[in-house]
Formats: structure tokens, sequence, C-alpha cells
């Protein structure tokens, strides 16, 4: 039955691929400007340009371009970057090891973190210790990216100059996993923050929520320890929720490390984006949003299936 359902979702996100992928590509049509003039460059003679555009089969209908694209995206080829000189393809798997390390790095703190803000805050309702991670919850969650890792960047790297700021590794070091784990620590945290602080609200409300049913009630009246309550009646029933709104915030990470990755020069699938928006680069583009939708998608379907296994009346 579990097989069935993910194979059904499975052919239920290819036309919500298609559709993504359709998007992107009139997206990147609807750019103001000759994409071949600009990738050319200033100096161009008309012939030149037209010559590009024949080349990169801009000068053939739109349905034609996309059809085309589509074909070669299924067969593993996202076209060729301008601006590295290599295929799309190459470049953005190297990137997304690098971009899946953050992205671990920033799991490991947002979801353990937010799940434990939001408990003891449920546990310790209306105390001031609840009251005050309930506020810093809400800033944090409402911080632009890019302003909260600029802070870490002026206090930790600039003020105390603890962490590095840019890259993996030091380039003038021996590298290895301790000075990777160091130029982790800050792009990870960043990222982590807003999602942690996501999860804390919801794991508080669902937790309230479920503290208050009648089987709770009745634990509590048979004389059963409030941790055995919390932990093994109240956490576990809440549980499906939480796993959802953890999960979206997965899927929600790698959109938020673009910011992060490029305020620390992080080379991952979100800097080639950033990259290639500034320098026109439409296959990066196009395959780096690819990518990403990809990831929303499996995201989704590991929560769904992952809410069954806890939930299994949710089959019906």
């Amino acid at each position: 039955m579990l097989a069935g359902y993910v194979a059904r979702r499975l052919v239920g996100a290819i036309p919500v691929l298609l559709g993504v992928s359709l998007v992107v590509f009139l997206a990147m049509q609807l750019v103001p400007g000759d994409i071949a003039k600009a990738l050319l460059g200033p100096l161009a003679t008309q012939e030149t340009v037209e010559e590009f555009r024949h080349y990169l089969g801009l000068d053939r209908p739109l349905p034609e371009q996309y059809v085309n694209w589509l074909w070669r995206a299924l067969h593993g080829d996202l076209g060729r970057s301008f601006s590295s000189n290599m295929p799309v393809t190459d470049l953005l798997v190297d990137r997304l090891r690098n971009s899946a390390i953050l992205l671990a790095g920033s799991l490991v703190i947002a979801i353990p973190l937010g799940i434990a803000v939001g408990l003891i805050s449920a546990i310790r309702r209306d105390t001031p210790f609840d009251r005050v991670t309930m506020g810093a919850t809400l800033i944090a969650a409402n911080i632009p990216t890019f302003v909260f890792g600029l802070g870490l960047v002026i206090l930790f790297a600039v003020q105390v100059k603890w962490f590095p700021v840019q890259g993996m590794v030091d380039l003038r070091g021996e590298g290895g996993r301790f000075d990777l784990l160091k130029h982790l620590v800050l792009p990870a945290v960043t990222t982590a923050i807003p999602p942690a602080a996501i999860i804390a609200r919801m794991v508080r409300s669902t937790m309230l929520e479920t503290m208050s049913q009648e089987y709770i009630k009745a634990a509590r009246a048979n004389g059963l320890p409030e941790r055995t309550v919390t932990l093994r009646y109240a956490l576990r029933n809440a549980l499906p929720p939480i796993v959802t709104i953890s999960g979206l915030q997965i899927g929600f990470l790698l959109g938020g490390a673009v910011f992060t990755e490029y305020i620390f020069a992080w080379p991952g699938v979100g800097d080639a984006l950033y990259k290639g928006i500034l320098s026109r680069d439409i296959a990066v583009v196009q395959g780096a949003v690819l990518v990403v939708a990809v990831w929303f998608v499996l995201v989704n379907l590991a929560v769904d299936v992952i809410n069954l296994a806890l939930d299994p009346r949710a089959r019906g």
C-alpha cells in the first residue's frame, strides 16, 4: 500500500515539475533586452549577435525551444554555462554536494533547536521563559536571512574573529574536516535560525492543543508522571503536524540558502543561481531552479511517507 502511494505521488509530481519548468523557461524569455547581445557585450556586431542567437536556438519559436530544452533536461543535459564554459549538469552536481553539506549543518541546528524550544515553551506556558522565547522566535522568523547573516559576520568574524567568513576551506591552510566545520558554523546558523523559529512556534501550538485533549487529562488522572504524559502521549500524537512543518522548512532551506551562500561565498546551488542571474546565464538559472523544484517535490514526498508511518489512519 505504501509503495503504491509513493508511486501515485511521483506520478502526480510530473505535472508540477512540468509546470515549474515551463514557468522558468518563460520567465527567462521575458527578461528585458537581447540575451545574446548581453552575453557577447556591447562591441559585438549585429551579424555576430544573429549568429550567436542561431547557435543558442533563440531564433526558433518558443514552443520548439521549450520542447528541445525539456527533452535534453530529461536526458540529463541542462545545457552549457557560458560564464564558466562547462556543462550545467556537471556544475550543479559539484555545487549540489556543497549545498547538501550546508543544508545538513542547518538541519542539525534547526530541527532539534526548534523542537526543544517549542516543547519547553509549551510545558512552561505563560512563564517568562515562554514569553521571551516566543517573542524572540517571532522576530527571528521575520528577519531577512541576509540581515541576520551580516550581523553574524560583523559579530563573530569581524569583532571577535572566531570564525572565517568566506568559502568552505582556508586556501592558505591544509583544509580538512575541522577547517570545513569552522567555515560551516556561520552559514549553517544563518540558514537555520528562521526555520528553527517557525518550528518552535508550531511545536508549541501543537503541543498545547494536544495537551488539552481528554486522553491527556485521563492519563494525568491515572497518576502517570508528567514527563511520561508529555513525551509518550502528547508529543507522540503531535508528531505528524510537527513533521509536516519541519519538512516544509527543509524545503525552504534550499531557497534561503541562496542569500546565505552569496554572503559567505559558499559554492553551492544558490550561489550558482545568483551568479547566473547577474550574468544572464540562462542555462544555469533554468537548471538551478529545476533542481530546487525537484528538491521541494522529494522533500514533500518524504514528509508524507513519514506521516503515513506515524499515523496509519492518514492512509485512508
